[in-house]
Parts: structure tokens; sequence; C-alpha cells
């Protein structure tokens, strides 16, 4: 049997807008629910290993730590170790925001999935430098897990058939 491929997921870390009237803080409530989501996702997709790639010490680091603990799925892994160590070991790659991550996803040649949420403007020519890169634009939480189910099929139909994956299909 063919070993699993492995998708490493970058969620994005922000510290947006914590500070409630009284003084206390949260975290953002809509960034960790599309996070949860994503997680709930890669639990349910069981033909791929996931890495869940934090970064050491962002506010949600921690709660992501916690729910890929809960979710006892031995196919989903939590990671702080440093993106340039991780990378090497996928096949592809997603994240929940445009970042510069998407530029090192690019150099070590993934297909890079990355969702974007309802109200983000991406330069044309910011997106159109993307060679491995699909932009997928969501509009409800329930489009997460079909997306990127969609997404890792045509890898892995890539995949099979030695056929090159691109951001417009598989050529």
């Amino acid at each position: 049997m063919a070993e699993r491929p492995t998708l490493v997921w970058i969620p994005a870390f922000s510290n947006g807008q914590m500070r409630r009237f009284d003084s206390t803080f949260y975290l953002d409530d809509v960034m960790l629910a599309d996070q949860f989501a994503i997680l709930d996702a890669l639990v349910a997709h069981t033909g791929w290993n996931s890495i869940v790639k934090c970064l050491r010490g962002a506010d949600s680091s921690a709660v992501l730590e916690a729910r890929v603990a809960v979710a006892n799925a031995p196919h989903v892994v939590y990671s702080e170790e440093r993106l340039s160590g991780v990378l090497p070991r996928a096949s592809a790659a997603l994240l929940d925001f445009p970042s510069s991550a998407m530029l090192e996803c690019e150099d070590a040649g993934l297909p890079t999935f990355v969702l974007a949420y309802p109200g983000l403007h991406l330069r044309d020519s910011g997106v159109a430098r993307q060679r491995l890169a699909r932009i997928a634009p969501y509009a409800h939480l329930d489009e997460i897990a079909g997306l990127l189910g969609g997404f890792l099929g045509e890898v892995d139909q890539a995949r099979s058939s030695g056929a090159a994956w691109t951001p417009a299909g598989i050529r």
C-alpha cells in the first residue's frame, strides 16, 4: 500500500482586536471558527496525514494544539517546528489566509490551497505570481470541507497519474 501523502496546514495567527470594552481579552472568534472548521475537515479526511504547523507563542496555537489532542486522530499532528523543517515532508500545503508562507510553499514546489474569507481582496499582480497556489474564496464555514476535499482529490489524481497539478487544475 502506498504511503499516505502529507498536507501541511499553516494557520493564520492574529492578535486581531482582542480588547473588549471591559479591558479583558479574547481570541479572534471568527478566525477560530474558520480554523475549527478546517481542523474538522482534516480529521474527517483520513486519506491524508496532516501537520498543523503553528507559530510558537501565537494566541491561537495553544487552542489548536488542544483541539488536535481532543480530536484524537492519529493522522493529524500538531507541530511548532520551523516551516523549513516541515515543508520537505509535505505533498501539499493549506493556508487559511494568504501570507508570506505562500512564497515558502511556492519555493518548496508544493501545490498550495489558500482559503480566502469573504471580503478579502487580493491584488491580481500578487495572485498572478503564484504558480502553485489556488486561492479559494468561500462564503460559509460549511463550504470549507468540500473545497479542501476537492483540492486533495485533485492532488491525489495528479500524483497517481504522474501529471502536474496547477492552480487551474491537472495538466
